[in-house]
């Protein structure tokens, strides 16, 4: 799994987290946690609206892969693609965000 790959995933699961901490009585803050904080929730924001913008099965194989971080072979049976198609969406929809991320200045 690519660095990237990682990232993706792991900025979609920021957002089920919140949830959960959002339950939770915590202390104020730092001002250094804020700034993450903040960061954070437009990097779910950016992504999400990524994803959204996806066509419908675009959208459900990127979520399988990078979300519930299904194996390629796995993706390709479900929706009846060869595994180097799944690889080549995948490998699109990377390059799309890696350019939406750096044209939004976020990296």
């Amino acid at each position: 799994m690519t660095a990237l790959s990682t990232f993706i995933g792991r900025a979609l699961k920021m957002q089920y987290q919140k949830h959960l901490k959002s339950t939770e009585i915590t202390a104020i803050p730092s001002n250094q946690n804020v700034e993450h904080e903040v960061e954070a929730a437009e990097l779910v924001q950016l992504i999400d609206s990524f994803v959204m913008s996806l066509s419908p099965m675009e959208r459900r194989v990127f979520i399988c892969r990078y979300w519930y971080f299904d194996p390629i072979s796995e993706i390709a049976q479900r929706f009846g693609f060869s595994q180097s198609k799944v690889k080549m969406m995948l490998h699109r929809q990377r390059k799309n965000l890696l350019n939406r991320l750096e044209r939004e200045e976020f990296l």
